[in-house]
């Protein structure tokens, strides 16, 4: 019998507005040792409002309220503008489609007079200035892969950072003077592409003859006599919060520790066993594989109650779940592999396996490049990880950029239950044992590696670094909680949402209008589902006043027990206050794992799996 299917994928109407604070953990609710989760028991669900958060492809479409500020501040290292051909209120924008990013750059008529403007629009005319020997390269902030170069006798939009970038790529050398709040820009130098010892890989052009930047007929151009332009203040504030660098760590000096093609991702031509492949046989929103998913998930729910057993949540949240996934894009050129308009999760499937002993074990299989559909905001991070190449971080190159991941993320759809205590779950590996602590809580016991993903397919690390630290106060995040490990793997420390109000995050606060829940934004690998904080002065949400247990978690109403994000107030090594804002799972796994088959990979979950393993469907 097809399942009716209770649940939809809701996209909230999208309004943006400030941003509340999240609510603090409940008194005592970070007390160290163990402590009974919620009782798990089985729940009537069919009212519980399961939503995903709204895509960014289409956050970028909502209106805001934009005030147009003229500055006269120097341009230093970072330092965002938009740019406006001087007696007009024209901004020279980035052109791009769903699909590409066009070398040309447009002027954007009247602009800077309007006082209502789409995201996207406002992201297109914002640019950044990146130090370089003799003066700054200027970037894209929406495609953070391409900065302005010169082609003939005009100012373009180049690939210089990407897999994509060709041998013709280089960049413009700038500079910027200001007098009675006219800028004049020049260009004393070009660098290109050389595979050399140069600027990650780029050298001076010695034919360079140095230019001044001029304007005509809507485009930039070169030229031996400067016009004029004003610069505008970045009508979208981008930069990190405080909460994200508690102790104003200056930016490291250190070089970018620079990605490598690493050849054909499986996932671009991903097979499965023929009792799945019909899931898979389109990638994103396909009704074809939907009806494959919805049959599934009929027939893992009929083995398992023949069993005595049960779905933790009913087929209706996973299907939604599925929908939230495979609707994302990506929007912006800022990954070293990845494409705008790319699919950043092409598939999510459903298998359903049997033990030696003839018991199911169904999981829901999330195959996923790893790439955040929003911006990622790597290059403005302060203290990035280094590569450990370089016998101490002060001799390390650091990582600034991402790459395409080759996930297949198992989420147990089982229910194996909740643990009792806190080290209940065996841990093969885990943050505490990895610095020989022995002392542990629901910060350190917890995996070194991920712990769950989130709604965009980036796998969620646990609040804490290997250094037993918030990884937000070390000034190692973004200003969207994340940043690239060595492998130059995108992940998530911590909730930007409740941190930054600029509303291009994972979820936002649009995502909470017309709703009675948060947004569900991530599950545990142990099967266990994270929604959104409990914003400050919230006192109408399902759940807001049930008090969330060491785990950040809690049972209520129509939902089952699940996670939630949430913050508290620390103090940093130097004695700062800040808030630490966590995503779930931000710890430890309340959900029962040792059960769950092929749970690790050595000491680390096993979620980047590319071999034969019969639970993701591939023998």
């Amino acid at each position: 019998m097809t399942r009716v299917r209770p649940f939809l994928l809701v996209i909230a109407a999208l309004t943006f507005s400030c941003e509340g604070k999240p609510k603090e953990d409940a008194p005592g609710a970070d007390a160290d040792g163990g402590a009974n989760a919620a009782d798990g028991s089985s729940v009537d669900t069919s009212s519980a409002d399961f939503h995903t958060p709204a895509v960014i492809a289409d956050v970028l479409g909502t209106m805001r309220d934009v005030a147009w500020e003229k500055t006269s501040a120097p341009v230093t290292n970072l330092t965002r503008f938009s740019i406006a051909p001087d007696g007009t209120s024209d901004l020279i924008a980035v052109s791009d489609t769903a699909a590409s990013v066009s070398g040309v750059l447009v002027a954007e008529a009247e602009m800077a007079a309007s006082t209502r403007e789409t995201a996207d629009r406002l992201l297109r005319v914002m640019f950044k200035a990146v130090e370089v020997e003799g003066g700054f390269r200027v970037m894209s902030t929406k495609h953070p892969m391409y900065g302005l170069d010169a082609s003939g006798g005009d100012v373009v939009l180049s690939d210089i950072r990407s897999a994509s970038k060709g041998p013709e790529a280089g960049y413009l050398v700038l500079t910027a003077q200001e007098s009675g709040g006219a800028w004049t820009l020049t260009a004393p130098a070009r660098h290109v592409w050389s595979e050399g010892d140069g600027d990650g890989g780029f050298a001076s052009d010695p034919a360079w003859v140095p230019k001044s930047i001029g304007y005509a007929d809507g485009s930039l151009t070169l030229t031996d006599t400067p016009a004029s332009f004003a610069l505008y203040a970045p009508p979208i504030d981008l930069d990190l919060p405080a909460d994200m660098n508690p102790d104003g760590t200056g930016r490291v000096s250190n070089p970018e520790f620079f990605a490598r093609d690493e050849g054909p991702n499986f996932l671009d031509t991903l097979t499965v066993s023929d009792d799945y492949a019909a899931q898979i046989a389109a990638r994103g929103p396909d009704a074809n594989t939907a009806a494959a998913s919805e049959s599934m998930l009929d027939a893992i729910e009929a083995d398992l109650k023949a069993e005595g057993a049960s779905m933790r949540y009913p087929a209706g949240f996973y299907l939604t779940w599925r929908d939230g996934m495979l609707a994302r894009t990506l929007v912006s050129a800022g990954t070293f592999d990845g494409s705008v308009g790319q699919r950043s999760v092409p598939f999510v499937y459903f298998t359903n396996e049997t033990d030696a002993g003839g018991a199911h074990h169904p999981f829901m299989v999330i195959a996923t490049y790893g790439l955040p559909d929003s911006l990622s905001l790597l290059w403005d991070i302060p203290r990035p990880p280094g590569d450990g190449l370089g016998g101490g971080y002060d001799n390390e190159s650091v990582t600034r950029i991402v790459v395409s991941e080759r996930h297949l993320i198992k989420i147990p759809l089982r229910d194996y239950g909740l643990v009792s205590s806190l080290t209940e779950n065996t841990m093969v590996g885990s943050l505490a044992a990895d610095v020989q602590e022995t002392q542990y809580d629901h910060h350190n016991y917890a995996s070194v590696s991920a712990t769950g993903v989130a709604i965009d397919g980036v796998v969620v690390y646990p609040s804490y670094n290997n250094r037993l630290q918030f990884a937000q106060a070390e000034a190692e995040l973004s200003t969207h909680g994340m940043h690239a490990g060595r492998g130059l793997d995108a992940h998530y420390h911590s909730d930007a949402h409740s941190a930054s109000g600029e509303g291009l995050n994972v979820y936002n606060a649009s995502d909470y209008d017309g709703h009675t829940h948060p947004p569900l934004i991530s599950m545990g690998f142990d099967g266990i589902a994270g929604y959104g904080v409990y914003q400050e002065g919230d006192t109408a949400n399902d759940g807001e006043d049930v008090p969330l247990d060491e785990f950040a978690g809690h049972t209520h109403g129509a939902y089952g027990y699940h996670y939630h994000s949430v913050s508290k107030t620390e103090t940093s090594s130097s004695g700062a206050s800040y808030t630490a804002h966590m995503f779930p799972p931000r710890g430890a796994w309340a959900g029962k794992i040792n059960g769950i088959p092929a749970f690790w990979d050595n000491n680390r979950p096993d979620y980047a799996n590319a071999g034969a393993n019969p639970w993701v469907g591939r023998e």
